[in-house]
């Protein structure tokens, strides 16, 4: 089967979907290295506190708006579209 553009183009939708997948985990991760901050002795501004809790939100939000869609285009459309064509041989 030789490689086209048709392909080209599913593979950087296929990347696309799932970069926006990982977004919410790569803002989790920017929250624990905050977390991980550590003031020095005396008194101390913990700036990165209200950051941290922004992209703890931030993570809560991107999570819910994006996995939904990137789980349906990268997983359950296919399983749909392998399904009905296992559906028309049958048929057919």
């Amino acid at each position: 089967m030789p490689f086209n553009s048709y392909h080209a183009m599913r593979y950087i939708v296929f990347i696309w979907w799932l970069f926006l997948a990982s977004l919410p985990l790569i803002i989790n991760h920017e929250a624990y290295l905050l977390s991980s901050y550590k003031c020095p002795p005396g008194d101390c501004y913990d700036f990165a506190a209200l950051v941290r809790e922004d992209l703890e939100e931030l993570f809560v939000v991107s999570a819910v708006a994006l996995w939904p869609p990137c789980a349906w285009f990268l997983v359950v459309k296919h399983i749909i579209k392998r399904w009905r064509q296992k559906d028309m041989k049958i048929d057919g």
